[in-house]
Protein backbone atom coordinates (compact mmCIF):
# COMPACT_ATOMS: atom_id res chain seq x y z
CA UNK A 1 0.00 0.00 0.00
CA UNK A 2 3.08 2.41 0.71
CA UNK A 3 4.29 1.35 -2.41
CA UNK A 4 1.17 2.21 -4.60
CA UNK A 5 0.96 6.13 -2.64
CA UNK A 6 4.96 6.36 -3.51
CA UNK A 7 4.16 5.61 -6.83
CA UNK A 8 1.48 7.86 -7.37
CA UNK A 9 3.35 10.35 -5.44
CA UNK A 10 5.84 10.33 -7.71
CA UNK A 11 3.59 10.30 -10.92
CA UNK A 12 2.48 13.25 -9.63
CA UNK A 13 5.70 15.27 -9.40
CA UNK A 14 7.09 13.95 -12.70
CA UNK A 15 3.93 15.44 -14.56
CA UNK A 16 4.20 18.72 -13.05
CA UNK A 17 7.65 18.97 -14.18
CA UNK A 18 7.24 17.79 -17.45
CA UNK A 19 4.17 20.04 -17.99
CA UNK A 20 5.96 22.67 -16.78
CA UNK A 21 8.84 21.59 -19.64
CA UNK A 22 6.39 20.90 -22.17
CA UNK A 23 4.94 25.02 -21.24
CA UNK A 24 8.84 26.39 -21.44
CA UNK A 25 9.08 24.28 -24.83
CA UNK A 26 5.90 25.31 -26.41
CA UNK A 27 6.61 28.88 -25.64
CA UNK A 28 10.64 28.70 -26.63
CA UNK A 29 8.88 27.88 -30.10
CA UNK A 30 6.54 30.30 -30.38
CA UNK A 31 9.91 32.90 -29.79
CA UNK A 32 11.48 30.96 -32.26
CA UNK A 33 9.48 31.29 -34.81
CA UNK A 34 7.72 34.66 -34.69
CA UNK A 35 4.34 33.38 -33.98
CA UNK A 36 2.54 34.83 -30.86
CA UNK A 37 2.57 32.64 -27.67
CA UNK A 38 -1.31 32.22 -27.91
CA UNK A 39 -1.81 30.73 -31.23
CA UNK A 40 1.15 28.16 -30.41
CA UNK A 41 -0.70 27.45 -26.87
CA UNK A 42 -3.79 26.88 -29.18
CA UNK A 43 -2.56 24.36 -31.27
CA UNK A 44 -1.37 22.64 -28.59
CA UNK A 45 -4.07 22.57 -26.52
CA UNK A 46 -6.07 21.81 -29.59
CA UNK A 47 -4.27 18.96 -30.26
CA UNK A 48 -3.80 17.53 -26.98
CA UNK A 49 -7.91 18.30 -26.50
CA UNK A 50 -8.49 16.11 -29.49
CA UNK A 51 -5.90 13.30 -29.13
CA UNK A 52 -8.01 10.91 -27.05
CA UNK A 53 -10.71 10.79 -29.32
CA UNK A 54 -8.76 10.60 -32.17
CA UNK A 55 -7.24 7.58 -30.88
CA UNK A 56 -10.57 5.83 -29.70
CA UNK A 57 -11.85 6.58 -33.28
CA UNK A 58 -9.04 5.13 -34.31
CA UNK A 59 -8.83 1.99 -32.87
CA UNK A 60 -13.07 1.40 -32.75
CA UNK A 61 -12.42 1.52 -36.17
CA UNK A 62 -9.54 -0.58 -36.60
CA UNK A 63 -11.61 -3.09 -34.71
CA UNK A 64 -14.50 -3.29 -37.05
CA UNK A 65 -16.44 -0.79 -34.38
CA UNK A 66 -17.35 1.97 -36.71
CA UNK A 67 -20.46 2.74 -34.64
CA UNK A 68 -18.35 3.19 -32.01
CA UNK A 69 -16.01 5.71 -33.76
CA UNK A 70 -18.95 7.81 -35.16
CA UNK A 71 -20.59 7.61 -31.86
CA UNK A 72 -17.32 9.42 -30.83
CA UNK A 73 -17.32 11.64 -33.66
CA UNK A 74 -21.11 13.04 -32.87
CA UNK A 75 -20.89 12.74 -29.53
CA UNK A 76 -17.42 15.17 -29.13
CA UNK A 77 -19.06 17.17 -31.43
CA UNK A 78 -22.19 17.82 -30.04
CA UNK A 79 -20.19 18.77 -26.56
CA UNK A 80 -18.86 21.14 -27.94
CA UNK A 81 -22.06 22.54 -29.44
CA UNK A 82 -23.11 22.95 -25.95
CA UNK A 83 -20.68 25.00 -24.51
Amino acid sequence: MLLHLLAIAAGVVVLAKAADAFVAGAAALSLRWGLPAVVVGAVVIGFGTSAPELVVSGIAAAEGGADIALGNIIGSNGAADRR
